[in-house]
């Protein structure tokens, strides 16, 4: 009995430990006929066909692999912590939703036409309990999308097709620590290109509390297309043409009659002048009383004396000139005419003092036109008056 106890432990071994040249089926029902060299069965919609644990329990959660048809077809890789999952070799591919990758692509992720059926996420755990790191998606409309979550906030949004955005830090451009929520860093090209093929303007828009908008750019006048003036425009777009649109702030003009002309809108321009006559008393200083406009931008002029009143602070140019008609010629003997600019009642700048009479007592009456010129630093409200003087009779 003892001989035949070994025979039989090494025939058993013998078999173990051979090839076996046949193909094999395992069901659960009978009648089965395998056509692969190893065929597992089962007779059920749901159910695990096959299961390999490094424990005794057999239960699905534990470690090592699982093969099940819940919800069609699945195979797990449970907690296999420490351990690698490769497909090596020149022509090793994946792919899902597909029976083979399409285009030799080594990872293909095919689905229907539903949002999630094309998704890949990262998460920190697992859905239940962890947070999603990152996923790429279909967002239901045809368009992929690439989302980076933060505390399961998506911070970093691509899509293909709508908007995109960056939340989670400052974006650089040629630079790993940017400074500014778009920082460029490019020495030899332009670090931004507004381009527009068409027939519109190139522009950028610049908003303040969301209820102050400035754009600068290339306006394009069409259909003249002769306006390609550069402007700067106190709008969300750009607008003109022209030297006094209320809502141009500046502009270089390129007409082709006018090429290079700077003009600045929305300055301090005003011209005023006296038509009516005006008797000048000898030996005191009288502001012009002017009775008519050419243009005031600011409506700055006013008052019984056609005052000039700063609407803001700034440097101002003050030009002025003055004619005087002496009614009799010898009264001008020994005596002249100016002219003086007044800010705030007070003499800022004094004209040119002429006189009427030269050398040995030529006459000189239409030598009586004073001007004056001065660059004024005001502030809003300050005052300006034109005063003249004359001591000719």
């Amino acid at each position: 009995m003892r001989k035949f106890t070994i025979f039989t432990l090494v025939f058993a071994f013998f078999l173990l430990t051979g090839t076996i040249n046949a193909q094999v089926a395992v069901s659960d029902v009978t009648g089965i006929t395998p056509n692969y060299l190893l065929q597992l069965h089962h007779n059920s919609a749901s159910g695990t066909v096959f299961q390999m644990t490094n424990t005794t329990s057999g239960s699905t959660n534990a470690d090592g692999l699982v093969v099940n048809l819940n919800a069609g077809f699945n195979v797990q890789f449970d907690n296999l912590e420490g351990g690698d999952f490769a497909f090596t070799g020149a022509g090793s591919d994946v792919a899902i939703g597909v029976a083979s990758p399409t285009g030799g692509y080594k990872f293909d992720v095919q689905g229907g036409p539903s949002t999630f059926a094309q998704q890949i996420e990262l998460w920190t755990t697992n859905p239940t309990t962890g947070l999603m790191l990152a996923d790429i998606n279909d967002n239901g409309g045809g368009n992929g999308i690439m989302q980076l979550y933060t505390g399961g906030t998506a911070m970093i949004r691509l899509l293909a097709l709508g908007n995109s955005y960056f939340t989670g830090g400052f974006v650089g451009i040629g630079i790993t620590g940017p400074g500014a929520p778009l920082h460029v860093l490019e020495p030899t090209f332009p670090q931004v290109f507004v381009e527009n093929p068409g027939q519109g303007d190139a522009s950028e828009q610049f908003a303040i509390l969301n209820i102050r908008n400035y754009t600068l750019g290339i306006f394009f006048d069409n259909p003249t297309n002769t306006d390609h003036n550069f402007k700067i425009c106190n709008t969300n777009t750009l607008t003109g043409p022209g030297y006094t649109d209320a809502n141009t702030m500046f502009e270089i003009h390129d007409e082709n009659a006018s090429p290079g002309i700077i003009d600045f809108n929305h300055q301090s321009r005003a011209r005023v002048w006296l038509q009516a006559n005006f008797n000048v008393m000898s030996g005191m200083w009288q502001p012009i009383p002017f009775d008519n406009t050419t243009y005031d931008e600011h409506n700055e002029f006013g008052g019984t004396t056609q005052t000039f009143t700063a609407t803001e602070e700034g440097y101002y140019q003050v030009n002025a000139r003055t004619d005087f008609y002496v009614q009799e010629l010898e009264a001008i003997i020994g005596g002249h005419v100016s002219i003086a600019i007044f800010k705030n009642g007070q003499m800022y700048a004094q004209g040119n003092k002429l006189q009427g009479i030269y050398g040995m007592g030529e006459l000189l009456e239409n030598n009586l036109a004073p001007n004056v010129s001065d660059v004024e630093d005001l502030v809003t409200g300050d005052r300006i008056e034109i005063f003249v003087f004359q001591t000719v009779g």
